[in-house]
């Protein structure tokens, strides 16, 4: 759309999670995927249809965008998913920043290489940084600067980084992002609310389900990551 507004969503969540489920062929994969659903939701109220709708998301290799007031488990949602494909000691798998204005692009792509600028060329040493992982999440990505936002356009839309005179290929499954507010009457920021297809809209917990936070929950699980293969 032209304006940036809230969206009509075409996804009916349930049928579209279930549909993928059904068409999971192998039985143990089935199994995981339902075993990881179970973890990813346990301890949160209000958020299975948010979580089917997010995991869907990361499973099919789009970029997933998380909207709502501080305090509604956005980055408590972002960093769950973000545990179906990265194994908690390869931390290299994942990258997590909070933007603000002053943020630099040294902090997102990494620092500029000494060893290339002898050489007379520009060149960022980006191993460990949003433009080697397998999955990242930005929050209060509107805030960004030009200069980051520039380079997410072309990541977001066709997995590649121009790294100086090069042009890296980003293996990555997908990218989080999360916001307080929508972009409204900001027109440099449309094309990159473009590059999201799937929008979630977070509110607070409803009143009278409240008292469910307050209930002692067992502990998690640890959970399996998704392997390549797998994704495939």
């Amino acid at each position: 759309t032209q304006s940036v507004s809230k969206p009509t969503y075409l996804l009916n969540v349930k049928e579209d999670y279930d549909f993928m489920i059904q068409k999971v062929k192998d039985a143990e994969l089935k199994t995981k995927i339902q075993v990881l659903f179970n973890s990813l939701n346990q301890g949160l109220v209000e958020r299975e249809s948010i979580l089917k709708m997010a995991l869907l998301t990361v499973l099919a290799g789009e970029n997933l965008l998380l909207i709502g007031p501080p305090g509604t488990a956005k980055s408590l949602i972002a960093r769950r998913i973000a545990q179906t494909l990265t194994a908690d000691d390869n931390s290299s798998d994942y990258f997590e920043y909070l933007l603000t204005k002053f943020s630099t692009p040294e902090e997102i792509f990494g620092p500029l290489s000494i060893a290339a600028l002898k050489a007379d060329c520009v060149k960022r040493n980006t191993a460990g940084y949003l433009p080697t992982v397998r999955i990242a999440f930005l929050d209060e990505i509107f805030k960004a600067s030009s200069s980051i936002l520039n380079a997410l356009l072309t990541i977001l839309n066709e997995r590649k980084y121009h790294n100086g005179a090069e042009v890296q290929h980003v293996p990555m499954q997908a990218l989080i992002a999360a916001s307080n507010e929508l972009p409204t009457g900001q027109e440099e920021l449309s094309a990159l609310y473009d590059r999201f297809l799937v929008r979630i809209f977070i509110d607070y917990v409803k009143p009278e389900n409240l008292p469910q936070l307050f209930e002692k929950t067992p502990e998690r699980a640890n959970v399996t990551p998704f392997t390549i293969d797998e994704l495939d």
